[in-house]
């Protein structure tokens, strides 16, 4: 009996091995690339997981230099199509009608974000692009240049009193640029101080930042995993659950305080921040909005 029953645990673990090994972790197409290893992808070949970590970019460019412009990269279990000439990546942004989202997003940041623009597809990514991309276009952008001077002056200032000892080399600098991004979108998106450079951003208590921090730390766990492990990581990290409670707290905030101004305030500023381009965007029966087919919706 004791026989019987390691023979069918043993028979069901060999099953889920090649499952997992052919849909998650199988080199697949034309495409050229390293057969991926069950559970590291390339990521053990490539040397990224290792006692003397290679990185990313410098793994791109031995991978292109081997392989040409276009090839196959597992980053785990995550399939990605490496583009590495600019003549393509113009022909793919220049007709999104035809080369839609990849999967990467739309399955696992689905789990992050269902309802993020970078998740969406086909009509309902054109209903939110409608709405957003306007804000981005370079006019819109010059009306916040002063903004963007005023928070890189910050981090200079900051660079010049924390960081201006010659004896010492500073690693930080892409979280340092991190900040500074953070900071510019949260002025231009929701008019919002998110203190990411304040003397003391590195030990903020800043409650929307730490979780802005939170949910980016779990989205790259999240991106080298299957959808469903993806799915346990985050019902079991209770932190990340909670950044996103706060995150979704702080909106609806902001969304309420935009309502509040008037109508005429909300068009005028519509045109220059993403919070006030969302609520002018509502519509006034949401329920019987949702009824309608995707491809209806305004």
């Amino acid at each position: 009996m004791l026989s019987i029953t390691l023979a069918i645990i043993v028979l069901f673990l060999t099953v889920v091995y090649f499952y997992f090994k052919s849909v998650y972790f199988t080199l697949r197409g034309p495409i050229p690339g390293i057969p991926p290893q069950f559970l590291f992808g390339n990521l053990l070949q490539a040397g990224i997981i290792s006692r003397k970590s290679v990185q990313l970019p410098d793994v791109f460019t031995q991978f292109h230099a081997r392989f040409g412009d276009v090839y196959q990269f597992w980053y785990g279990s995550m399939r990605l199509i490496m583009i590495n000439s600019l003549e393509d990546a113009q022909h793919i942004f220049s007709n999104r009608h035809i080369y839609d989202q990849g999967d990467i997003f739309t399955e696992n940041m689905k789990l992050m974000n269902p309802n993020g623009i970078i998740c969406l597809k086909g009509a309902q990514y054109k209903r939110h692009a409608s709405v957003i991309s306007s804000l981005f276009r370079r006019g819109k952008i010059l009306v916040h240049l002063d903004t963007i001077i005023d928070c890189t002056d910050k981090l200079l200032d900051r660079w010049r009193i924390h960081y201006n000892d010659p004896t010492k080399i500073h690693l930080n600098m892409i979280e340092q640029s991190q900040q500074l991004l953070l900071a510019i979108f949260g002025f231009i998106a929701f008019n919002y101080d998110l203190e990411t450079l304040d003397d003391n951003s590195e030990d903020s208590k800043n409650e929307l930042t730490q979780a802005f921090y939170s949910l980016l730390n779990t989205m790259q766990i999240v991106f080298q995993l299957p959808k469903f492990l993806g799915r346990v990581l985050l019902f079991l990290n209770f932190k990340a659950r909670r950044a996103r409670t706060i995150i979704d707290r702080y909106l609806e905030k902001m969304i309420e305080q935009e309502l509040n101004t008037t109508i005429n305030m909300r068009i005028e500023r519509k045109r220059t921040c993403f919070i006030a381009s969302l609520v002018t965007s509502l519509q006034e029966d949401e329920k019987l909005e949702a009824t309608k087919p995707e491809e209806e919706k305004k």
